[in-house]
């Protein structure tokens, strides 16, 4: 037992409650959130990133983290998992930021400690797809140039072709 604390006894509406300040509990790990992450600039919701289409390589994570004990004291690291190889320790930053992502699929972890001496952590996950851009074999691509061109000269629009010319 340790001889320096003493039970708190305090009343709280006619009752006497006993609080065992003897014991020294570990404060609950802060709840972390992602809000709004941004796409190529743009404002999404989290569940619309699941899926991007080609182009969307550029994503910054805003996050934060819920403590009612001690909010200030809250410091986070991130990794986006198939991109960073360990955690990045953040400090008390809130924002992530990626630019050139190549196509393929990631998970964004973000976790928040109370303390960098506790164990105690809360972490969120968030998955994100990226596509690549599809392209037409190199034969329809040929193809589909080559009616464009005749289009344009006039050879595809009913007339008929005269032959090469002699000159």
């Amino acid at each position: 037992m340790d001889h320096g604390r003493r039970p708190a006894l305090v009343l709280h509406h006619s009752r006497l409650i006993v609080l065992d300040t003897t014991r020294k509990q570990g404060n609950p790990p802060p709840q972390v959130a992602i809000e709004d992450p941004l796409v190529n600039g743009q404002i999404q919701e989290p569940s619309s990133i699941g899926s991007l289409p080609p182009g969307q390589k550029n994503i910054s994570f805003h996050y934060t983290g819920l403590s009612f004990l001690a909010p200030a004291q809250i410091t986070f690291r991130y990794k986006l998992d198939g991109y960073d190889k360990d955690w990045i320790n953040a400090g008390d930053r809130r924002e992530a930021f990626y630019t050139n992502l190549p196509p393929g699929k990631y998970r964004f972890q973000v976790m928040g400690l109370l303390s960098p001496m506790e164990n105690a952590t809360s972490n969120i996950a968030l998955w994100i797809s990226i596509s690549r851009i599809t392209t037409t074999s190199g034969f329809g691509f040929i193809r589909c140039w080559r009616c464009w061109l005749q289009q344009r000269r006039g050879f595809g629009t009913g007339s008929v072709y005269p032959g090469p010319q002699q000159i």
